[in-house]
């Protein structure tokens, strides 16, 4: 086989961007999950979510015990939305969410799997939301792929 030393040249020097270009992603993944929810320890308002956050991981997600709880910390759960762009509720719509803010969204939603399952919690949370079927299946691709369905 014959390559042009200038092909060779501009191939490696390609993939050596895109390598750099994937690590500044990873480095702002790394951030995201290092300060993931730390409103919660610094924001007063925030700490009856935080005092609650047992009761909450041993409910059914979406649940009437779930949703009667989350109604009772109505203003705790607001104000750590408000806070944390991760979540929908931050954003006036759902599409300014960026890339990074879905994939700490999936992360999060997948933190409460131990007693439920990651794809009806999607369904909740797209039926909640109305999430175009684009970004649904956008999500569940990703989470797919990541193995947690």
């Amino acid at each position: 086989m014959n390559i042009n030393i200038n092909s060779l040249k501009a191939f490696t020097t390609h993939v050596l961007v895109v390598q750099q270009y994937m690590l500044e992603i990873i480095e702002l993944l790394q951030l995201n999950s290092i300060y993931h929810d730390s409103s919660k320890y610094l924001n007063s308002d925030e700490w009856p979510l935080l005092q609650h956050k047992y009761l909450l991981d041993n409910l059914e997600y979406g649940s009437s015990e779930f949703n009667t709880l989350v109604e009772e910390l109505k203003p705790s759960v607001d104000e750590h939305h408000y806070n944390n762009r991760h979540h929908i509720e931050f954003h006036e719509h759902y599409l300014q969410m960026s890339m990074f803010d879905w994939l700490e969204w999936l992360a999060d939603l997948k933190s409460f799997e131990s007693n439920n399952n990651l794809y009806n919690m999607l369904q909740i949370q797209f039926e909640k939301y109305n999430i175009d079927k684009t970004t649904q299946q956008l999500l569940i691709n990703t989470a797919t792929e990541l193995g947690w369905m």
